[in-house]
């Protein structure tokens, strides 16, 4: 009874959370309903909010299968947007290119979606199942570049393709509403949506197939044992979540129209994890709800003025207030949530007894010693083309290193450090070509900017952790990169003070130069020297290593492995988990900062679409395709991937580097810094054999007795 009564109490504060967030969601909607039609000038016809309806019924269908893939794997599936794109750039190439009648394109595309998608959980979700869920979330990046890379490649197969076009109607018919035409598609998005959503919920709440699903998701392990086919009902929930994803595609397709080369990118990311942060990543009712009432609004602004900007900044502000407003997470679910996102296992220190050793120190300190010397004596063997594509690569590895601190010691998973950089960017050309302040002070002014900034947007992550920082970031790369970094001006009437003028512009457009100019440094080195700017960028990547390696080594940076390890232990030992992690924030956003201040230099200019989101996911897979363990990781994960770019080249790089970190991840999860330190325990097992010198903390696993359980006999061999 006590069980019993536990669980009713349980049920009850569940169904009154619920109920309270679908109110704030409606009440909110209603409050911008009616201040567009009373407030506002001039107001929105209901023609505009009828089409908002549409709109968010076509972006609740990505959110219901980004609930749906969180509640079954407990990861965000980056590649939900990419695999809709897959299904409608398929469905144009049928219709356009082949000519194959429209009820036949969109089947084709919609099975294909739905093959695809069950193939990435064989394929992918499967092989990742027991690793980390930091290593599955960064599968599906590489999954999204691979999708990516086929959107861009097969249209090229054709000649004489057309760039844009129209889907057809699914149907004919249609009626008007003032100054909008609602036709086949957009009556489909109002009767689909909502069906779709009611069945999904009715299957996962009445049918045994759905509580066996969310028994799956509760509890893996218990499930299986308990006899519930975990890994097809997986495959299931994946074929459900491609069947939704192209639906949204092929009827965005239809409702904005299609470009063939064009990525859906990010932006339809940002509108599906929006609704999804409303509804916890959990409650597929409040997501779809949620959806319909952020769509409203987005057309509202875009009534009022076409700049997308705008829309992008409230969907930022709506995840920060979302997550703000959501309980923190407590207990046993607190604790996975926190540890599935850790690293598989640190680098491991060298033993003491083999430190003082000839060989060790020739080891450790000659390689360092011999890969700096390269570096120093790499310019004079490099064109001018060359050296710079060197400096752009060692300012990546600085970002990476940032990360490395925030994701690999930290266990904070951003998605969204190249928009830091673009702080530091645009604060840097700011800085030195319209006030004119010293090169060193301006790369320094905008590293405490980017400081600055990671910590505002670090905030959430310290009250909620796990996951939930990777939402914020991408979020605000996407709103930085639409509108942060570029300010329209605001301009305040004028009045009268004591008969002082006041008022004008409040503040100024962000105006990117055309040109930075690259300094004299110390009166005699010209910058413009690829050599001389490459040597700049080198001793900035060594103080970016020296940080952050002594900051592992001292007292915050064990104490931040230790809170990342179990926050409730370290704080029982008198540790401050909310200072430790905003200093870890503040560094890695400096260091990011200094790194996009550098690249302002070694571009000539900031531009807006040199930082935009899809950059910012491409650094974090190749950080952890490198290695989150070590700075030394991340640095060889940038040479690797950027040099497999540079020599592959075109939209093949981007296969390229998908399908590497997919592989990389399979072989060695901890990138290609476990194989580099793999390598060095087993020079120094053969140095400890050598010396005949017992190192247990080096013993591989095939060397390790097997234990032996008490009350059990010893296996005969």
């Amino acid at each position: 009874m006590n069980a019993f009564a536990v669980a009713l109490s349980r049920i009850r504060a569940r169904a009154g959370e619920d109920t309270s967030s679908y109110a704030l969601v409606i009440l909110g909607g209603l409050a911008f309903v009616g201040y567009e039609e009373f407030v506002a000038r001039p107001a929105l016809p209901p023609a505009i909010f009828l089409l908002g309806l549409v709109f968010g019924a076509v972006q609740a269908l990505p959110a219901l299968g980004l609930v749906l893939v969180f509640r079954t794997n407990r990861i965000i599936n980056f590649a939900q947007g990419e695999l809709g794109g897959f299904a409608a750039v398929l469905a144009a190439e049928l219709l356009f290119l082949v000519h194959v009648p429209y009820y036949v394109a969109m089947a084709t595309a919609l099975v294909a979606a739905i093959g695809a998608s069950m193939l990435i959980e064989v394929c992918v979700v499967r092989v990742f199942a027991n690793t980390s869920r930091l290593i599955l979330t960064v599968a599906t990046i590489g999954v999204a570049q691979v999708l990516a890379a086929i959107q861009l490649i097969t249209p090229t197969l054709w000649e004489n393709k057309p760039v844009s076009q129209i889907f057809p109607q699914p149907f004919p018919g249609g009626f008007q509403l003032g100054v909008v035409g609602f036709g086949g598609a957009e009556i489909l998005s109002l009767v689909l949506a909502p069906t779709i959503a009611l069945g999904l919920w009715l299957f996962l709440r009445f049918t045994i197939i759905g509580a066996a699903i969310r028994a799956s998701a509760e509890d893996v392990q218990r499930a299986r044992a308990l006899g519930v086919p975990s890994r097809r009902l997986s495959t299931l929930v994946w074929g459900i979540v491609g069947l939704v994803s192209a639906l949204a595609s092929l009827l965005t397709a239809r409702l904005q129209g299609f470009t063939f080369g064009v990525l859906s990118g990010p932006g339809f990311m940002l509108r599906s994890l929006a609704p999804a942060t409303i509804g916890r990543f959990d409650n597929l009712g409040l997501t779809f709800v949620a959806a319909l009432v952020l769509g409203m609004v987005e057309q509202g602004f875009f009534y009022q003025s076409t700049d997308a900007g705008p829309v992008d900044v409230m969907l930022f502000l709506v995840i920060i207030l979302a997550l703000l407003a959501r309980a923190p997470v407590a207990g046993r679910k607190a604790l996975a949530e926190t540890t599935t996102y850790k690293l598989l296992r640190e680098v491991r220190p060298i033993p003491p007894a083999l430190r003082r050793l000839p060989e060790v120190i020739l080891l450790t300190r000659g390689v360092p010693v011999a890969a700096l010397a390269l570096l120093v004596a790499l310019p004079f063997r490099l064109t001018q083309g060359q050296t710079g594509l060197m400096s752009s690569i060692l300012i990546y590895a600085i970002v990476g290193i940032s990360l490395v601190m925030l994701s690999g010691w930290g266990g904070q998973i951003s998605l969204g450090h190249w928009a830091l950089a673009g702080v530091g960017a645009f604060t840097a050309a700011q800085l030195f070509f319209y006030i004119h302040i010293d090169f060193f002070a301006t790369i320094a002014l905008a590293a405490l900017a980017g400081a600055v900034v990671s910590v505002v947007i670090g905030l959430p992550a310290v009250r909620i952790g796990g996951y939930f920082l990777a939402v914020v970031t991408l979020a605000f790369a996407i709103a930085a990169s639409g509108k942060f970094f570029i300010l329209d001006p605001v301009q305040v009437p004028s009045f009268s003070v004591f008969g002082l003028r006041l008022g004008g512009f409040l503040f100024t457009p962000i105006r990117s130069p055309e040109v930075i100019p690259r300094p004299l440094l110390f009166g005699r080195f010209n910058a413009w020297n690829e050599q001389v700017f490459f040597y700049v960028v080198l001793a900035f990547f060594l103080l970016s290593w020296y940080l952050a390696t002594n900051f592992r080594r001292g007292r915050l940076g064990r104490a931040l492995v230790a809170m990342r390890d179990n926050e409730v232990a370290g704080t029982a030992y008198g540790l401050r988990p909310t200072a430790v992690k905003l200093i870890t924030f503040a560094l890695s956003g400096f260091l990011a900062a200094l790194a996009g201040g550098l690249y302002a230099f070694s571009q000539g200019t900031a531009q807006v679409r040199t930082f935009g989101p899809e950059v910012s996911l491409f650094l974090f897979a190749i950080v952890v395709f490198g290695g989150l363990g070590s700075p030394a990781g991340a640095t060889l994960g940038a040479v690797v991937v950027f040099g497999i770019q540079d020599f592959v080249g075109g939209n093949y790089a981007l296969l390229a580097t998908g399908a590497g970190i997919l592989l990389m991840l399979m072989v060695a999860p901890g990138g290609v810094g476990q194989v580099m330190y793999d390598a060095r325990d087993g020079i120094l097992r053969w140095i400890a054999r050598r010396r005949g010198i017992d190192v247990p903390a080096l013993a591989g696993a095939e060397e390790r007795p097997p234990p032996v359980i008490v009350g059990q006999a010893p296996a005969v061999t």
